[in-house]
């Protein structure tokens, strides 16, 4: 909770090279030389890197709903209109209770309100370490990393998943068609697939369909 209690704590955030340092002592410590990863949503970014800048560790690689922006201006404006109301600047920190994922309506939009509810009740009973949370990581970190660099660098055979409905396909179409054609170009040994009827957590919405297209490339 050090990262969580600290309402100024951008400087202690790790990177994402930290993430995979922690990730290579892991491996060591379970005497494993090579994995098949898998990674989702936000560890996407610390997937991408760990296979990039070690290639021999990764066998093959899954990537679901890697964003990654062609330029810093372009994700910069992307943050900025989507939490400018919610984010104080200067300590980023909330400006009210609000957690931010609960703001777009299509993320569990199978549920009812009632369920909603229930699944962020974790968040909601602690929802200012919640929201730094968000806010540090989202503002220090990803703002200022950029993955593209590395992307060229994956060796192992990649599976890209993205939501049919996610939000560069509803909200920003032009940038995630461009982003995703970019990415198969870029990351040598890519493929990518859509899951249909889902909005952003493939693995939670069509866990089925998602774990069928996994498997298929570590051929298990």
């Amino acid at each position: 909770r050090s990262t969580l209690d600290r309402s100024s704590a951008a400087s202690d955030v790790y990177k994402r090279q930290d993430y995979a340092t922690v990730l290579d002592l892991i491996l060591d410590a379970a005497g494993q030389e090579r994995v098949n990863l898998v990674s989702c949503g936000g560890s996407s970014l610390t997937g991408a890197t760990f296979a990039a800048t070690r290639p021999e560790r990764v066998e093959r690689l899954v990537l679901e709903s890697l964003v990654a922006y062609e330029t810093r201006a372009e994700l910069i404006g992307w943050w900025e209109s989507m939490f400018a109301d919610l984010v104080d600047e200067e300590r980023l920190v909330p400006k009210d209770d609000r957690v931010f994922y609960r703001e777009k309506s299509n993320i569990y939009p199978e549920l009812t309100d009632d369920e909603r509810r229930q699944v962020f009740a974790v968040q909601d009973a602690d929802h200012e370490a919640h929201g730094r949370w968000w806010a540090e990581g989202l503002r220090s970190t990803q703002m200022r990393y950029d993955v593209n660099p590395f992307l060229s660098e994956i060796k192992a055979p990649t599976l890209l998943i993205y939501a049919e409905k996610s939000w560069q396909r509803t909200e920003k179409p032009e940038f995630g068609q461009r982003m995703e054609a970019r990415l198969v170009e870029t990351i040598p040994a890519a493929r990518l697939e859509l899951i249909p009827e889902t909005y952003g957590e493939c693995f939670f919405e069509r866990a089925e369909q998602w774990t069928d297209m996994v498997l298929s490339l570590i051929h298990i």
